[in-house]
């Protein structure tokens, strides 16, 4: 085993990083294998600690993009669609959907996380950046979806944390399903938005699969198997059987 250091700057963390590349391979119980455990757990030790970098608003990040590589509004029309389609889209009055996601995606090289998070919302890295006053507070109450208490408002951000831990996220990003057409409602409270994706992130840690998902299941052919459980009275309580035997939870919320 190597002189094993403390890692203090990012210089030791990317030398640790590049050293576990080249232990990977190495055999459990060996001196390379110890030297391999250590420098994980040191790793794991320095990145629990690094402050996480939010995500930036993904129209301020088009037009970051836009900027980098000299491109005006007129070059998104064969990435977007159409040019009342841009404009809509650079202005927040439309939704940018998985299809625009996926050619921003690929034609300007924009993380899907950044493209897929509710334009206009803050990021939520730690109980410290909630706002409590945005969020529907009552209504997550009404719902069952926290606990309420003698004084609510006062506990209000530890409210909002537990239902986050339930779910088992750190940053609010919008993984909902938006059609083509979608305009982007100025009654949309992109607030709910989050806490209802937590709600059924929540309930799906709470299901126990009978086995974890495979990459790769979801396909075409998939797909079809599931639609034509439609075809049955009970085709809903069929496909959430199907799709749990394959690892995937279905959640009604």
């Amino acid at each position: 085993m190597t002189n094993i250091k403390p890692i203090h700057t990012d210089a030791d963390y990317e030398a640790s990083l590049a050293r576990i590349s080249e232990l990977m391979d190495a055999e459990e119980g060996s001196p390379e294998g110890d030297e391999l455990d250590v420098l994980v757990t040191l790793v794991e030790s320095y990145e629990s600690n690094l402050e996480p970098i939010p995500l930036p608003d993904p129209i301020e990040a088009i037009k970051f993009r836009m900027d980098q590589a000299g491109l005006n509004q007129r070059d998104l029309i064969p990435i977007i669609g159409s040019r009342a389609r841009v404009h809509e889209v650079l202005n927040g009055k439309r939704a940018i959907t998985m299809s625009i996601a996926r050619a921003l995606h690929e034609h300007l090289g924009i993380p899907a996380e950044v493209l897929l998070r509710y334009p206009g919302t803050k990021s939520v890295n730690s109980l410290t950046d909630i706002d409590p006053k945005l969020y529907p507070i009552k209504m997550m109450v009404n719902l069952g979806w926290i606990k309420t208490g003698k004084n609510l408002k006062d506990t209000a951000i530890e409210k909002i944390g537990e239902l986050m831990s339930a779910a088992g996220v750190h940053e609010a990003t919008a993984f909902y399903r938006k059609n083509d057409y979608q305009r982007v409602n100025a009654k949309t409270n992109p607030y709910a938005l989050q806490v209802w994706c937590w709600r059924v992130l929540a309930l799906a840690n709470a299901r126990t699969m009978p086995c974890d998902y495979i990459s790769g299941t979801v396909t075409p052919e998939f797909l079809h198997n599931v639609a034509t459980l439609s075809c049955s009275e009970e085709g809903p309580i069929h496909a959430s059987g199907f799709l749990a035997d394959h690892g995937i939870v279905l959640v009604v919320v």
